[in-house]
């Protein structure tokens, strides 16, 4: 969740491998990252780590001229974290009933409040999360909608950028299995995963779920550890999600909403570029810029995939009709300058190449 809440926030971002790290004898994760926010380019330093359903991110950062600086601080200020009562376990609202219809996405959820209460906490970690369900820090729920806008996108594809939303990616060792559903009248994919994080161990139960012009995300997950909390209640929990016939697209997405479909065809639009289908990633690649207008990263990717296409005069084009919303920004006058040397203009090329010069770049 740490890295996905900075990735969204980011122009470009690149992560180092992740490693543990106890701290007074609490154990956690710390992550370093370099990203690229509003035009700076910072160092940060997260220090994550959850306890009996709490979670706790320390965060540090730098700008990157200062990363020496940045590892010297994480080692002096880490130690100086305590938990105050460490036998405290997080409680959900009793009045937070499991029990949710989804009108816009035509989905319907009545869970056991045995064992579930909706989590609103938890509903905020990432965009799009429609539905979120905890009990007291031994499993958690979610569902992400998607609307396809029509596209007909592959099931592996769907699979790949829906899971991304979780950091998990098809090929991880972390995937355990990838089965067709069991239930004959849904289309779609049952994934099952491991993952270590902060010293504990989880299980996942995870469905990816097609129909109607829609795709749905369904992520179950318990502490591996929790006896008490059998597999099979992640199973039954998904299983008793229903579905409407016959759903209309939506009218409007609230901004949420728009960064979670952004995120989705930014993804897929990855796989695709992966696969080299440069024409079907510049189209998903537009459809996420023009969900995020300020996303600097998602406009790159659309001109990249016009380049892989030869279509220097598109990608000039595309990046002139909203360049004005990145003013003076470096990393996109060196890409203008690609496309007109792409057309043959050097002079023009020339010309960007001084202005950036002058102007510090290296």
């Amino acid at each position: 969740v740490a890295k996905m809440n900075l990735k969204d926030g980011a122009d470009a971002f690149t992560v180092q491998p992740q490693h543990s790290r106890t701290v007074n004898g609490i154990e956690g994760i710390e992550i370093l990252t370099d990203a690229t926010v509003d035009g700076l380019r910072l160092s940060y330093a997260h220090w994550v780590t959850v306890q009996k359903g709490f979670l706790y991110q320390l965060v540090l950062w730098s700008d990157q001229s200062n990363h020496a600086h940045l590892t010297d601080a994480v080692k002096e200020l880490l130690p100086g974290f305590y938990l105050l009562d460490s036998t405290r376990v997080a409680e959900i609202s009793s009045e937070h009933l499991p029990s949710h219809r989804s009108e816009t996405y035509g989905y319907r959820v009545n869970l056991d409040p045995q064992h579930w209460r909706i989590d609103e906490a938890l509903q905020r970690e990432l965009p799009g999360i429609s539905f979120a369900a905890g009990s007291a820090g031994k499993a958690s729920m979610i569902i992400i909608p998607i609307w396809l806008h029509g596209e007909e996108i592959s099931s592996d594809v769907i699979n790949a950028a829906l899971l991304s939303r979780m950091d998990f990616e098809i090929s991880s060792h972390e995937i355990v299995s990838i089965n067709r559903l069991p239930d004959p009248k849904l289309s779609g994919s049952a994934i099952k995963a491991k993952r270590r994080l902060d010293g504990e161990s989880y299980d996942y139960q995870m469905r990816v779920i097609e129909r109607e012009g829609f795709a749905y995300l369904l992520v179950a997950w318990k502490l591996s550890s929790a006896d008490d909390w059998p597999t099979s209640r992640l199973e039954t929990a998904l299983s008793e999600i229903e579905f409407d016939r016959n759903v209309k697209p939506p009218v409007q997405l609230s901004f949420d909403e728009e960064v979670s479909h952004a995120l989705f065809f930014n993804d897929a639009g990855l796989q695709l570029y992966s696969a080299s289908e440069f024409e079907r990633c510049a189209k998903f690649f537009k459809r996420a810029f023009e969900f995020q207008y300020n996303d600097k990263a998602m406009l790159t990717n659309v001109i990249e995939a016009y380049h892989q296409l030869g279509q220097d005069k598109e990608a000039l084009e595309y990046l002139q009709k909203y360049a004005t919303r990145f003013p003076n920004d470096r990393e996109l006058l060196v890409v203008r300058g690609d496309s007109r040397l792409g057309l043959g203009d050097i002079a023009a090329d020339i010309q960007t190449s001084d202005t950036l010069f002058s102007g510090g770049y290296r």
